[in-house]
């Protein structure tokens, strides 16, 4: 008996710490989900430059995180690669959306985009928290 409740327990705990797992993937698809949808929207991306820009786009994001854990706490040097990306992939943007402007409004965007998801949480840190029901 003591063996089917510990065997129980293990699978209970097991199913909680894959379900939690689960719960923060879904929290980050929501996440890109309003990133897909905040970007197509200030850059008026059509269908077929969205097919194309969001490879390069997501390309261009990976490296610029690699830089960033990279370089903790050495914020000039991740200003330069973070600088030496920008100039990279800026070409990239500019075949992709047929213009220059539109290229530099990229990160126009992805400042805005930042800068949207630190009110955002900003905000719902000063929300009390939600009363549930016991």
């Amino acid at each position: 008996m003591k063996k089917i409740i510990f065997f129980l327990g293990i699978l209970f705990f097991h199913s909680y710490i894959c379900l939690a797992q689960t719960n923060g993937s879904r929290n980050g698809d929501k996440v890109e989900k309003v990133k897909i949808a905040f970007f197509t929207q200030q850059l008026n991306l059509t269908a077929s430059e969205s097919k194309e820009f969001w490879p390069v786009y997501n390309s261009y994001f990976l490296k610029l995180k690699n830089a960033w854990h990279s370089n903790i706490g050495n914020r000039p040097a991740f200003d330069e690669k973070a600088s030496a990306l920008k100039d990279q992939y800026r070409d990239n943007f500019v075949h992709i959306l047929h213009s220059h402007e539109r290229a530099e409004d990229v990160f126009k965007a992805e400042k805005a985009y930042r800068k949207m998801l630190k009110e955002e949480l900003k905000n719902r840190k000063q929300q009390p928290p939600a009363k549930t029901k016991n």
